[in-house]
């Protein structure tokens, strides 16, 4: 045991996080330093804590597991608070604490920096001046062809590996291959920490519309991921890949479509089922034709030997070939020799990344100091590719200046062009031009630009919310900065969100370090709405709670509550009950701190939202009418229609179908009035359940078709998801079981497209009874499983009741039967709900002896 006086050392505070992995590895490390002590007594101590600082008791129980798992290793987020709380009961003083929390918050932000994947769902053309390779293209299509489905191109930087398998992908879509998808791994990519296979393949599979493959195992993931490449022709590349283990977490091993991966080093294990080609230079006579294809001097070709020399002093190496090329253009008075020349004195030391940078400072010493002080920003900013108004917002120069320091760039072959008018830069050039930043300009000069780059994002997000939020009669959440509107339609604003959302999330990632952590919270605050409407909720949870963590080192109550609000709402939505309220009392905490009073009613509105999923319905009601009351005595209307949308909801759940109904007819005067499109199909829908609760199914279905078709029109997918569901639940009542089955299908696929697992179950439980009416017994199997699977991962005891009830009334044993009918009853008379009453007499049915 360690003495009471001595400070714990356990931690080694001289090498940085590398991931949250880190942070269980030093937890552990500080357990066994102390003893070894349990989970339950490092729970007990930290309740004792609690208590101590005036918490309520309610919120100072601590699971023996949840201790536990901030030890494990291959956690996706870190309980921050929690893991600080661990480390002051095992020794950590007062003045190692913050140090602990920076560690802290550092490995979390490797953590997101990995979540955010720049994927293209097109992949890129290759350069125009490509050639050569023809053996490697040759051999590399003959082992397709003969049946490879992963196909490894390593070799040193600059040899031109990435633009191979672009050319190697264009011939293929020449060949009838339909798309493609481009994912930078970032394996190589300095300090930055390299792509997250999970997220890596959680965009892949929501691209490709299979995300309700994400929660599964790597093997079965990457089997489905596989399957669906091979079934939509869908070539992809995974480039800069770190080694065979990052690859084969991502898509598995199974022999399906084609996968081109790039990489620096060899593929020693991780991945089967693939052919691996290893580039080497150029030889004399490609290296010759790409100098002369990128010089106008003719000199190239009329003097060979000097041209041979000026390969050979470029390494042969085609990036270094490639840039030595531009120079030639732009010295037309030289001789070959004299390139050759200055080349050769350069090199202090015969090594291939001396040529590839010796080839760069050359390069980069020709260009107007506009054009290099724009390659050295462009190269520190957090973003992966650039567009004139990109560079424009990071320099501070006007879009003309911006757009022809772009034009120098790539006529130098410093940026790469991807189309749409935006821009790359190669790995090595932008490692090169990151380290002349660092060199050249100062912090302050750099933090300037980082602060340029962040107000365009941030003010371009908010233009964006603004006009897809106000097209849908909604109101945008007051800002505390002012922002310029945008005279764009909301086709528009959501195509800049959905194609710059990964430039989005890694520029708020980097603000905190940055020294701008306003941006973050904004980013946050700004880009909520859409995240949720879009189901973006992996992502919306990992960037509230990067927030909520600087809101809270800042001391901005009002940014804590705010982006502890919108995280808690999340996870209410998904049904994860307990983690929302963790969330969302923290945040009531602050109520006298708040700028926004009615930010205590929203919080009041979510809170009952996390209390009806954890089955306190009788709490959830009195929540409701609390937020409620602050929003009317506000006169929030938008705010208050939320509340009273859950409040029926919550009314309903508890058979009080007349007290739902009549807050349904509030509400829906109250949307009416304020315009507010959205919420009036929200609530026509739920209008809908209330009268198929009241057992009036002619009202319902007519209502049902109404709220689908206004939902439609405002894009609400959710919406349009429940009210599918409903007509398909009616007809199917109602006998029609071809046309329920039409919508109940389009319902699920729209469910699984989004992360909602409770929302998929939910459409799932109704698709399985249709199956059940139509003697399906091989898909209500496959379905019945897949639901089951959905439903645990919700926190919803109505859900699990309702599921229950299905697998009862799907059994054929009898004792199987009742038990599952039994365990439905618990469920559901524990949340007080009417059905409960429909299920104890099947029970009573079943029960009864036979004469």
């Amino acid at each position: 045991m360690r003495r009471n006086d001595e400070r714990p050392s356990d931690v080694d505070w001289s090498v940085p996080p590398r991931d949250i992995d880190t942070i269980a590895q030093d937890l552990r490390a500080l357990r066994t330093g102390n003893g070894g002590t349990s989970y339950a007594e490092i729970a007990r101590r930290i309740e004792e804590r609690r208590a101590a600082r005036g918490i309520p008791e309610h919120e100072r129980r601590l699971a023996r597991s949840t201790v536990y798992d901030c030890f494990k290793a291959g956690r996706k987020r870190l309980d921050i608070d929690l893991s600080v709380e661990i480390a002051a009961v095992l020794g950590l003083d007062d003045e190692q604490l913050p140090r602990w929390l920076d560690r802290c918050v550092a490995a979390q932000g490797v953590a997101d920096s990995a979540s955010v994947v720049p994927l293209r769902t097109e992949i890129p053309p290759p350069v125009p001046e490509f050639l050569g390779r023809r053996e490697s293209i040759a051999s590399i299509l003959q082992r397709i062809d003969d049946g490879a489905s992963t196909v490894w191109i390593d070799g040193m930087p600059g040899m031109g590996k990435t633009q191979l398998a672009l050319h190697i992908a264009a011939v293929l879509k020449r060949e009838g291959w339909k798309t493609g998808i481009f994912v930078d791994l970032g394996g190589h990519r300095g300090n930055a920490p390299a792509a997250s296979p999970d997220a890596v393949a959680e965009a892949i599979l929501r691209h490709i519309g299979a995300r309700e493959h994400v929660s599964k195992p790597n093997a079965a993931r990457g089997k489905h991921l596989r399957a669906h490449l091979a079934a939509s022709k869908t070539v992809l590349i995974l480039d800069d890949a770190r080694d065979g283990a990052q690859v084969a977490e991502i898509v598995g091993d199974a022999a399906q479509g084609i996968v081109l991966v790039t990489s620096r080093n060899r593929p020693r294990s991780g991945v089967s089922a693939l052919t691996a080609l290893t580039l080497e230079e150029f030889d004399t006579a490609e290296s010759i034709a790409l100098l002369g294809r990128l010089s106008d001097s003719t000199a190239v070709e009329t003097d060979l030997p000097a041209a041979a020399r000026l390969a050979d002093a470029a390494g042969r190496l085609p990036l270094a070939l490639t840039l030595t090329g531009r120079r030639l253009s732009a010295h037309p008075g030289w001789t070959l020799a004299d390139h050759a020349e200055l080349i050769e004195k350069r090199l202090s030391e015969n090594r291939i990344d001396d040529r590839v940078r010796n080839a760069l400072v050359l390069s980069v010493a020709e260009l107007d100091q506009q054009a290099d002080q724009m390659l050295r920003l462009i190269a520190d900013a957090p973003v992966s590719d650039i567009d004139t108004v990109t560079a424009a917002a990071i320099t501070g120069a006007t879009h003309q200046d911006a757009a022809t320091a772009l034009t120098t760039l790539e006529h130098r072959n410093l940026v790469v062009p991807r189309g749409d008018g935006r821009f790359a830069l190669h790995a090595l050039v932008r490692a090169f031009a990151a380290d002349r930043c660092t060199e050249i300009d100062s912090p302050r000069e750099r933090a300037s630009a980082f602060g340029r780059l962040g107000d365009h994002i941030v003010a371009t997000v908010w233009a964006a919310y603004a006009t897809l939020s106000k097209s849908t009669g909604d109101t945008p959440r007051p800002a505390r900065f002012e922002y310029a509107e945008r005279a764009w339609s909301s086709e528009e604003a959501e195509s800049w969100l959905t194609r710059h959302l990964d430039d989005i999330l890694s520029v708020a990632y980097a603000a905190t370090a940055r020294d701008h952590p306003q941006v973050l919270i904004r980013i946050s605050e700004g880009i909520s709405w859409w995240l949720n409407l879009t189901g973006r909720h992996e992502d919306a949870i990992s960037l509230h709670e990067a927030a909520a963590q600087t809101a809270s080192s800042i001391a901005d109550a009002t940014a804590f509550a705010s982006a502890s609000l919108d995280v808690g709402q999340i996870f209410a939505s998904l049904g994860r009950a307990q983690e929302a309220l963790v969330h969302l009392r923290r945040a009531a905490r602050l109520e006298g701190d708040l700028d926004d009073p009615g930010i205590t009613g929203l919080l009041l509105n979510m809170i009952g939202v996390a209390l009806v999923y954890s089955g306190e319905l009788e709490q959830s009601v009195i929540s409701f009418e609390r937020g409620a009351q602050v929003h009317r005595a506000l006169d929030q209307s938008n705010r208050l229609l939320s509340c009273l949308v859950n409040l029926g909801v919550a009314q309903s759940r508890l058979g009080l179908w007349t007290d739902a109904l009549a807050v349904n007819d509030e509400a829906l005067a109250v949307a009416e009035v304020a315009g507010h499109r959205l919420m009036y199909a929200n609530l026509t829908v739920n209008r809908a359940q209330l009268f198929i609760d009241l057992d009036d199914r002619d009202a319902a279905l007519t209502i049902a078709r109404r709220g689908l078709e206004l939902s439609n029109e405002v894009n609400f997918m959710i919406g349009t998801v429940n009210a599918e569901t409903m007509i398909g639940q009616l007809l199917r009542l109602g006998g029609d079981l071809e046309k329920s089955r039409e919508h109940l299908s389009r319902a699920l696929d729209l469910a699984r497209k989004t992360t909602d697992t409770r929302l998929c179950a939910e459409v799932g439980i109704e698709l399985c009874r249709l199956l059940l009416d139509e003697g399906d017994d091989a898909g209500l199997r496959a379905l019945l499983e897949e639901t089951g699977q959905w439903s645990a991962q919700a926190e919803d005891p109505l859900l699990h009741g309702q599921f229950a009830r299905l697998q009862g009334d799907a059994a054929s044993d009898p004792d199987e039967q009742i038990a599952h009918w039994r365990a439905a009853a618990e469920l559901l008379e524990s949340m007080r709900s009417p059905l409960a009453r429909e299920i104890r007499e099947l029970l009573d049915a079943a029960t009864v002896p036979r004469a």
